[in-house]
C-alpha cells in the first residue's frame, strides 16, 4: 500500500461502490454479463474494508480516526445489509444465491461481523485513551526548559 492513503477519498469511493452494488441487485441484470463482476466487486469491497478497518485500528494517534472509524462502520453494515438482503427472484439473484456462492457470500458476512467487532473495541479504546495527556509531565518541562 502507498504511503500516502486518502482516508475521505477511499471512504466516497467505497460508498460508491456500495450503492452501484445494491442498485444492481435490484435490478434484474443477466447474470452471464454481471454475477462474476458482482461477485469481484464484492471480493474487492471486503478486502477494501479490511485494508481500512487496519489502517485505523493501527494508526491510534491519527486526528480524523474516530470520524473515519464511523464511516467504516457505517460502510460495513451496509454492505452486511446487502449480503443479507440477497433475495428475490431476479436471475443474478438466483445465481448469487447457488451454493458455491452462498459459502463466499457467507464469509463476505463473517468477515462484516468481526470487522464490525473489532471497529467498536476501537472505538472503546479511543474514550479510554483521551484521558492520556498528549505531552507527558517530563517531555512538558523539558519543552519549557528549552524556551
Amino acid at each position: 500500500m502507498n504511503k500516502q492513503f486518502n482516508l475521505d477519498d477511499n471512504i466516497f469511493i467505497l460508498n460508491v461502490k456500495l450503492r452501484m452494488l445494491q442498485d444492481l441487485l435490484s435490478l434484474d441484470p443477466d447474470p452471464g454479463l454481471f454475477l462474476k463482476k458482482t461477485l469481484e466487486d464484492m471480493d474487492f469491497i471486503d478486502n477494501a474494508l479490511s485494508t481500512m478497518m487496519k489502517y485505523l485500528t493501527d494508526r491510534t494517534k491519527l486526528l480524523d480516526r474516530e470520524e473515519g472509524l464511523e464511516k467504516l462502520a457505517d460502510m460495513e453494515w451496509r454492505f452486511e445489509q446487502i449480503l443479507t438482503g440477497i433475495r428475490g427472484d431476479s436471475d443474478i439473484i438466483s445465481a448469487l444465491n447457488l451454493d458455491e456462492n452462498k459459502e463466499k457470500l457467507q464469509i463476505y458476512k463473517n468477515n462484516c461481523i468481526q470487522r464490525r467487532k473489532i471497529i467498536e473495541s476501537s472505538r472503546s479504546g479511543e474514550n479510554e485513551s483521551e484521558t492520556e495527556p498528549l505531552v507527558t509531565h517530563n517531555e512538558l518541562n523539558q519543552l519549557l526548559s528549552d524556551l
